[in-house]
């Protein structure tokens, strides 16, 4: 499962059942940490790329994901 990044009004599918966790509750190393926290309470965790996701925050490459208007992601 690919974590994807939209704003509300541009949810490719909304009501699917995703998982929201808003941008403005991660942009501190401390919140992203207590998220990452919660989220390994989840027994599907482990099948997502939070673990991608979270490297690509530690490698400060601007922007990690950005959803196209076909729905695909673009890293």
């Amino acid at each position: 499962m690919r974590w994807q990044a939209h704003h509300a009004l541009c949810d490719p599918a909304p009501g699917e059942g995703a998982y929201d966790i808003p941008a403005a509750k991660t942009r501190s190393w401390e919140q992203l940490l207590d998220w990452t926290a919660h989220l390994m309470e989840k027994s599907w965790l482990s099948h997502t790329d939070w673990d991608d996701f979270l490297r690509g925050v530690h490698r400060g490459g601007g922007r990690l994901v950005v959803a196209s208007q076909t729905g695909t992601a673009n890293p």
